[in-house]
C-alpha cells in the first residue's frame, strides 16, 4: 500500500487503494450510469477532486469517455469555454485566436460565447467532469444562460464546486440544468478512522483514536494534522494540546477576527480586498485587513505577495498557519 500524507488529490489508478468511497458514491455511480446530469457541492478539502478523479478512472474504457477538466485556470465564462473545448480536442485557428485577445461580454449569452458552446457539441459525447467552474456570476452564465445551448449536446455533467457557489449554481435557469445535487458531507467518526489507517499504515507508531474527531472531518484537515503527527518530535496528545490551547486564544479574539480565520481554513490564502471574502462576511476591506493584521501580529497566519503576471503593485495574502487547518 502506497503512504500518501500531501494534499494532492488521488488519481483514482495507482493510488487507488487509498481511495475511500464518500457516503454519496453510490447515488453519484447510479446518476452517471444514468446518464444524468449532477452537481457536487462540497468545501475546499472535502474530496471534490479526487472523487472526479476516481469517476474518470471508473469510466475510461466506457463509450463515452470520461473527460477530466479542471477550471481552476479560467477567469469567467468564455476562458471556461475555451478549456472544456481544449479537453475534448477541438481546432480553434483564427476563431480561438479572436477569443483569447477580445473581452467578450458575459452579462448575456453573446454570439461569440454561443458558437463557443456550440464547439462543444462537435466533439463525441463525453461524460464532463468539471473540476472548479468559476464563480462571481460566470457559473450561473455556463449553466443557467446557455443551460439550452448545453441541453442540445449529447454531453453529460458532472460538475464539482465550491460551496459558496451554490446559489449561483442552484438558481433558475443553472437549477433545471442539474437533475442531481449532491453534497459532500464531512466524514463521520468510522469513516475518519478509516481514512486514516489507510493514510498511516506505514506509520505505527501515530495513535489514529488521538486524532479522530480533532477536525472538521474533512480530508485536507485530517491529513494536515496527520502529517503534524508524523513529523512532530512531541507525543500526539501534546500535539493536541497545544492545537487546542491555539484554537482557545483564537476563540478570545473579536468576532469578525475569529470568522476570518474560519474563513481562512475553509477557502485558503486570501486578501483583505477579496470580494467573495468581503460578500459572505459582509464587512468592508478596512475591516477586514484589519482583522487579517490582527491574526499576523498573533502569529495565526502569516503573509506573502500574490505572484502575479500583471504590471503593479500585488496584493498580499494571508495564510492560516499549519496548526489550526
Amino acid at each position: 500500500m502506497t503512504v500518501r500524507l500531501d494534499n494532492r488529490p488521488l488519481l483514482g489508478t495507482i493510488d487507488r487503494d487509498l481511495f475511500l468511497p464518500p457516503a454519496i458514491m453510490p447515488q453519484l455511480e447510479a446518476a452517471v450510469d444514468r446518464k444524468l446530469n449532477v452537481l457536487l457541492l462540497g468545501p475546499p478539502g472535502s474530496g471534490k477532486t479526487t472523487l472526479l478523479r476516481s469517476l474518470e478512472a471508473d469510466n475510461a474504457d466506457t463509450k463515452r469517455p470520461a473527460v477530466y477538466v479542471d477550471l481552476a485556470p479560467a477567469q469567467n465564462a468564455t476562458q471556461a469555454l475555451m478549456v472544456i473545448a481544449d479537453a475534448l480536442g477541438q481546432r480553434w485557428g483564427a476563431f480561438g485566436d479572436t477569443l483569447r485577445s477580445s473581452m467578450i461580454p458575459e452579462t448575456t449569452p453573446s454570439g461569440a460565447l454561443l458558437r463557443l458552446a456550440r464547439r462543444l457539441g462537435e466533439a463525441p459525447a463525453s461524460l464532463l467532469l468539471i473540476d472548479a467552474p468559476p464563480g462571481e456570476g460566470h457559473a450561473h452564465t455556463l449553466f443557467g444562460r446557455l443551460r439550452d445551448e448545453l441541453w442540445q449536446q449529447d454531453h453529460q455533467w458532472v460538475i464539482a464546486a465550491n460551496d459558496v457557489l451554490r446559489d449561483e449554481l442552484t438558481r433558475p435557469p443553472a437549477s433545471a440544468f442539474f437533475d442531481v445535487q449532491l453534497d459532500l458531507a464531512p466524514l463521520s467518526t468510522s469513516e475518519q478512522r478509516e481514512f486514516l489507517a489507510r493514510r498511516l499504515a506505514g506509520e505505527p507508531d501515530v495513535e489514529i483514536d488521538a486524532i479522530v474527531d480533532q477536525t472538521d472531518g474533512l480530508p485536507r484537515s485530517l491529513l494536515s494534522l496527520a502529517r503534524a503527527a508524523v513529523l512532530s518530535t512531541q507525543p500526539v496528545d501534546e500535539l493536541l494540546a497545544k492545537r487546542e490551547e491555539q484554537r482557545a486564544r483564537l476563540a478570545k479574539l473579536p468576532r469578525l477576527t475569529s470568522t476570518i480565520a474560519e474563513y481562512l481554513a475553509d477557502h485558503g490564502p486570501t486578501s483583505g480586498s477579496d470580494p467573495q471574502l468581503l460578500a459572505t462576511l459582509g464587512v468592508s476591506g478596512q475591516s477586514a485587513r484589519k482583522a487579517l493584521r490582527e491574526l499576523e501580529e498573533e502569529d495565526f497566519v502569516r503573509s506573502f505577495p500574490e505572484q502575479q503576471e500583471r504590471q503593479g503593485r500585488p496584493r498580499k495574502l494571508y495564510e492560516l498557519r499549519e496548526s489550526l487547518r
